[in-house]
């Protein structure tokens, strides 16, 4: 799915299964407030995306699928072609 609308992806994730990512700025509250959570990740410090799903509840199968493949990608790329850099 692709969605260029910020508050309809929180509400997608709030409401679904549905996985995301999004910037710290337009999740922050959410977080904060417990509607959303930030999925553990071995990114590196400085990294540009953080993965966010909704609070209390277990990824699908698809969605942690996702989550292993951009971490799969994360590692194998090399810092200099990162945006963080």
């Amino acid at each position: 799915m692709q969605c260029d609308n910020f508050l309809v992806l929180k509400c997608l994730v709030a409401d679904s299964d549905v996985l995301s990512m999004a910037p710290w700025d337009v999740i922050a509250d959410e977080v904060h407030s417990g509607q959303l959570s930030l999925l553990p990740q071995n990114l590196h410090q400085h990294s540009a995306y953080g993965l966010v799903s909704r609070a209390g509840h277990s990824l699908s199968p698809a969605a942690q699928a996702m989550v292993e493949a951009i971490r799969r990608v994360d590692e194998e790329t090399p810092r200099g072609e990162r945006a963080e850099d």
